[in-house]
């Protein structure tokens, strides 16, 4: 193989690996409701999903889902609790909404209602975005360390997705990048 060949090889390698981002989604609202045996009300609830923009999957026009990752909730004053049902992001751009699915059971948790969401699809960093919040109420429960989560009502949601590049991939493009800078110079020298 040619040097040139090597480093075309070389670039195609990082970029590939720099596609793929994390990506963490957050909603908080005040809501009413129990987790496992701790009753609040209006508290602050906050629900968080860590994944990576590359598990974003298409269910169908303007419906996206994100259930590959790790999520949590937090309920002020009682404590913080991870779900052991697969949760997700999830984002309607025809009603327009986003929030938190309960993958397992097929249910949504907690969305926020708010016509930006009609251009979003999960796929990069986006709001704070305040809107309508939505819980299916009273007799829906989602599966958590701590017990099962129940929302009976909910106001003031907000939406949020942020990015963060990755440090092993940031780490491998420098290395590659600092390789092939060598490299070039090595052939520029002859």
């Amino acid at each position: 193989m040619t040097r040139f060949g090597i480093i075309l090889a070389a670039v195609g390698i990082f970029s590939g690996a720099a596609s793929a981002t994390p990506i963490t989604y957050i909603e908080t609202a005040t809501a009413t409701g129990m987790l496992g045996a701790s009753p609040f009300t209006s508290a602050l609830v906050t629900l968080t999903f860590s994944g990576d923009t590359s598990n974003v999957t298409i269910l169908g026009a303007g419906f996206f889902l994100n259930v590959v990752g790790t999520g949590t909730v937090s309920v002020s004053g009682v404590g913080t609790a991870t779900f052991t049902d697969r949760i997700g992001a999830v984002l309607n751009q025809g009603i327009p909404f986003a929030g938190f699915d309960d993958d397992s059971t097929a249910l949504l948790m907690l969305t926020d209602v708010n016509a930006a969401f009609a251009t979003y699809d999960l796929g990069g960093a986006f709001g704070p975005i305040p809107g309508t919040a939505k819980v299916n109420g009273s007799g829906y429960f989602y599966a958590t360390t701590l017990g099962n989560l129940e929302f009976i009502s909910a106001s003031d949601a907000v939406f949020t997705a942020s990015v963060a590049p990755e440090p092993a991939s940031a780490t491998l493009l420098g290395v590659g990048l600092l390789g092939l800078i060598g490299l070039c110079r090595k052939c520029c020298a002859r």
